[in-house]
């Protein structure tokens, strides 16, 4: 009798680890896609203004809030905020919100600038 209540708690515990790192999975898969009545934007042009104090990036003469999670890549790899510098090429992915539009992924350009 007490190996078939060792094989119930084992079980239990299985499904409780189970279903925890199912909501887990989907928490970050909501995190991903953002507000579910917003429209993904996307900006592309030359980076005007970088403030990484403030956390804003200007181009095109928008400012975009740049949350700490921001992923920002340069071709295949990922960089920081701080490594994005005036003239840069970027095209901005971002969701519009009550406070500006905030920037989920932006993609630095190799090369020149933007074509005017």
């Amino acid at each position: 009798m007490l190996k078939f209540r060792g094989g119930i708690i084992k079980t239990a515990g299985s499904m409780v680890i189970i279903l925890f790192i199912g909501m887990i999975a989907a928490s970050l898969a909501y995190c991903e896609e953002g507000p579910k009545d917003q429209k993904l934007n996307s900006m592309y042009g030359n980076v005007q203004s970088v403030d990484w104090v403030g956390a804003v990036l200007t181009v095109n003469d928008t400012q975009f809030i740049v949350p700490s999670n921001v992923q920002v890549v340069k071709g295949d790899d990922a960089i920081g905020f701080s490594d994005i510098k005036e003239g840069d090429t970027v095209t901005v992915k971002y969701y519009d919100q009550d406070d500006g539009p905030k920037a989920v992924k932006i993609i630095v350009e190799y090369g020149g600038d933007f074509p005017v």
